[in-house]
């Protein structure tokens, strides 16, 4: 709600986003605060019925009435359903929850990429050849840099940063929710969306790849790099060790 404000009147107003703060706060502790106190105790009443469909049609309908309370108050259905998992898997039948939902869950994960592959337009991924290339090999490039360089700096040797910078270059989905909430509010052009989603789809086709090769590419950059760099943050991770003890 905040960053769609902003989008909208192409201003940042502290009032404004202080307001949204605050009500955002008051939401989170409501639901988190009532949610322990109901949820819980529900699915363990609905559990109890020994019905797999019962179960299943409650926890959705948890899920559901969250969301749709977040959207009453102002924010996303992402908020919602996020918050309702959290409550859910507090409930001691979670383990049976996660068998009864993962179906459903693959339902519309199918149903969401669908719909997304049927809002692209060939003709414009073509168009767009050059700056999808270009900007796809900044994200795998800029990203694998800045989580490599995170994880260094976390304390972890050179061989498993590069691991993890590899193996996280990616951008997920939740791309593809952001360009069209910018396209419906109109504060992005038409070529944009193509462009971003196209992007997240090449980025986690490489991942894969670039994770398969990691483990050689984190050797070469250990037998590479000056020793006494190496051993430098070798000390370094060693010292971080200690303060954790």
């Amino acid at each position: 709600g905040l960053l769609s404000g902003i989008a909208l009147t192409q201003t940042v107003s502290v009032v404004a986003v202080a307001g949204t703060l605050g009500r955002l706060a008051v939401f989170l502790v409501t639901v988190l605060v009532l949610g322990l106190l109901a949820v819980p105790p529900l699915i363990r009443y609905i559990g109890r019925h020994n019905s797999a469909e019962m179960l299943l049609v409650g926890v959705l309908g948890i899920c559901f009435g969250s969301s749709l309370l977040a959207v009453e108050t102002g924010f996303s259905a992402a908020l919602g359903a996020f918050l309702a998992g959290a409550l859910v898997a507090e409930a001691r039948e979670n383990r049976r929850i996660i068998a009864l939902v993962e179906p459903v869950r693959d339902l519309f994960t199918a149903i969401f990429f669908v719909a997304v592959g049927m809002m692209l337009k060939p003709d414009a991924i073509v168009e767009h050849a050059v700056p999808i290339i270009l900007i796809t090999a900044a994200v795998l490039t800029g990203r694998t840099f800045a989580i490599t360089l995170g994880t260094l700096l976390a304390g972890s040797s050179p061989r498993s940063a590069v691991q993890v910078g590899m193996s996280m270059a990616q951008i997920g989905e939740f791309a593809f929710i952001i360009a069209a909430l910018g396209l419906k509010l109109g504060v992005i052009d038409e070529f944009l969306y193509p462009v971003a989603v196209s992007v997240s789809v090449l980025t986690i086709l490489f991942t894969p790849q670039m994770m398969r090769w990691s483990g050689r590419a984190g050797d070469l950059l250990e037998r590479g790099m000056p020793k006494p760099l190496l051993a430098a943050l070798m000390a370094y991770s060693q010292w971080l060790a200690t303060l954790t003890r």
